[in-house]
């Protein structure tokens, strides 16, 4: 992974943000996180393109509920059929440079059990991606996407071990019809 090629006051305020946020938790189980991401890659096309994204993480738990939304800012370089997580849309291709609030992701989950002796857990947890993006950008799909999935742990030593076991529905676009995983 290559770092962020921001310059000048971009980089400044991601920095900013990144140490204002962090162990940012109130008495009440909610908490406050700044992410970055930056992958690149072609995506199936013949461009290579750039996505970076900075999103704000909210979370509160409470008892077994844990209730979480992200909203993230994104940047994307390259193919302008190429969404944010990598997918490309069978519309025209052109190289651009876009950027703009991206699709909100909101979630709860529930934690249904933890074995002490074993030390392993489940919880179970549904997602919805909001359409907030713009749809006309290729920020986005323009449409919402479902996720549920049940979450085993374990605690091995001071390291937790986790996975995801899920089915999510793909909002269809009019000109791409995704296919569910």
């Amino acid at each position: 992974m290559r770092p962020i090629k921001n310059k000048g006051p971009n980089r400044i305020l991601f920095i900013a943000g990144l140490i204002l946020t962090q162990g940012i938790q109130a008495a009440d189980g909610t908490r406050y996180s700044l992410g970055a991401y930056y992958s690149s890659g072609e995506y199936g096309t013949n461009t290579t393109t750039e996505i970076e994204s900075v999103s704000l993480g909210i979370r509160h738990k409470t008892g077994p509920w844990t209730y979480k939304i992200n909203v993230p800012w994104l940047r994307i370089q390259g193919a302008s059929n190429v969404l944010p997580n990598g997918q490309s849309t069978t519309g025209p291709s052109t190289s651009d440079k876009r950027s703009g609030l991206g699709d909100i992701i909101a979630s709860v989950s529930r934690h249904l059990f933890y074995n002490d002796d074993r030390r392993v857990g489940m919880s179970l947890q549904g997602k919805v991606k909001l359409p907030t993006a713009d749809e006309g950008e290729g920020l986005g799909t323009g449409e919402p996407d479902f996720t549920i999935e049940l979450q085993p742990y374990a605690l091995v030593e001071k390291i937790t071990v986790f996975g995801a076991l899920g089915f999510r529905k793909y909002g269809d676009t009019d000109t791409t019809n995704y296919n569910n995983v």
